[in-house]
């Protein structure tokens, strides 16, 4: 399946879920900043997990935030947002980490950001891996202050950041 058909079935069959997770991100509860802090030792960000669309052994797992520009890249120069979102899976009996499908993670993504920001869609990387294949991948949506999406800043300088369209 390509990705508009994924993205079709994550929103037949999760839609209300991933709205109330976009929302999450996007308010007050996704903002990063310096005051946050972890909350017993876990992330206080908006989270959202579900079964995979593409294996049925296999579950995602979405976390988002939201942090100002200036902040996150340490230059008071740079207006705006960025929005950064990472999905991992798992094995849903053994519960190891385990890799999606990149479609199957640019599907989920997309979803959860909306026709309106996945124009400015950046893949942001792997941290981390299972057997040599990236088992969590980030993103990033770059927002203006009114938090609507622009292309990436000229003040960000980040080689891995690669936009969906030169996937």
């Amino acid at each position: 399946m390509n990705v508009d058909d994924l993205r079709a079935q994550i929103r037949r069959k999760h839609s209300a879920s991933v709205e109330r997770f976009r929302a999450a991100v996007l308010g007050p509860q996704g903002h990063n900043g310096p005051e946050t802090k972890p909350v017993n030792g876990r992330s206080p960000f908006p989270s959202i997990s579900h079964p995979s669309v593409t294996d049925r052994h296999a579950a995602i797992s979405v976390v988002g935030d939201v942090a100002e520009l200036a902040w996150l890249k340490e230059n008071p120069d740079l207006p705006g947002f960025v929005m950064t979102l990472s999905i991992a899976g798992r094995h849903k009996l053994l519960g190891q980490r385990m890799s999606l499908p990149s479609g199957e993670c640019d599907a989920w993504i997309s979803e959860i950001v909306g026709d309106d920001l996945v124009p400015f869609l950046y893949r942001a990387g792997t941290l981390s891996g299972v057997a040599g294949r990236a088992s969590t991948v980030y993103y990033n949506v770059f927002m203006d202050e009114t938090k609507a999406g622009v292309m990436k800043p000229d003040g960000v300088d980040d080689q891995q950041l690669r936009h969906l369209s030169e996937l």
